[in-house]
């Protein structure tokens, strides 16, 4: 029996090898796909904004020839898919979200801004620095720098507007680690009310990082919803 394939979006920070190493169990049961967003890792040195990040995932499905499938969106990586739920219905199957920040507003920009500044991680979690840099090489500052940015905007203009979401008519899972400290469960669950065909999964003894997610528990929510 043939593996359905799963279209993997990383995270704002993060990038398509992240994303694989932190999925790879995933592998046993679907063909895996991955791409770098623009403004993240091979891409790094690219514009970062929303639009870029959709039509780069639009870009990609249709290259390889995966309208229809299943899209599993990790934070930023959720917001992506949603969106081009919205702007190019017939390339999206069914979405999962992981972690996605679905309510974005100026406060709650600003405080993960603040998380953002190069030289504060430098000195204060320098592991964390040599982490970055490992994903996106010297562009690593960078990519911090235009991540605010996008985070700006977001909490300026969210793209997701309740409109929106009444809008996409598409299956789609939304799931959040028990202690997801970004990510609230009252804003996950109003968005799942909002959307059609909508749902809500809380994975337990979890939080937002992919490094302490329990990927057994997320991987046996995934076999039952695709």
């Amino acid at each position: 029996m043939q593996k359905p394939n799963l279209l993997c979006l990383h995270g704002a920070l993060g990038c398509a090898a992240q994303m694989a190493s932190a999925l790879k169990p995933l592998e046993n049961f679907y063909n895996l796909h991955f791409l770098d967003f623009p403004g993240h890792g091979e891409r790094a040195n690219e514009a970062l904004n929303m639009q870029n990040c959709v039509a780069a995932t639009r870009e990609f499905i249709l290259k390889n020839k995966l309208a229809g499938t299943t899209i599993l969106g990790y934070s930023m990586g959720g917001y992506v898919a949603l969106l081009l739920a919205k702007s190019n219905p017939e390339l999206v199957g069914q979405i999962i979200t992981l972690g996605t920040k679905l309510a974005w507003n100026p406060h709650d920009a600003a405080k993960e801004i603040a998380k953002l500044n190069p030289e504060i991680i430098e000195q204060k979690v320098p592991q964390y620095a040599q982490a970055l840099q490992k994903l996106h090489g010297d562009a690593w500052k960078g990519v911090l720098e235009k991540t605010a940015i996008l985070m700006s905007d977001l909490g300026a203009n969210p793209a997701l507007t309740d409109g929106v979401f009444q809008s996409i008519q598409h299956p789609v899972l939304l799931c959040l680690a028990s202690e997801d400290a970004m990510v609230t469960r009252e804003e996950t669950v109003q968005a799942a009310r909002m959307l059609p065909n909508g749902e809500f999964a809380e994975i337990f003894n979890s939080k937002h990082p992919l490094e302490k997610l329990d990927v057994n528990t997320f991987q046996a929510i995934i076999k039952h919803y695709v």
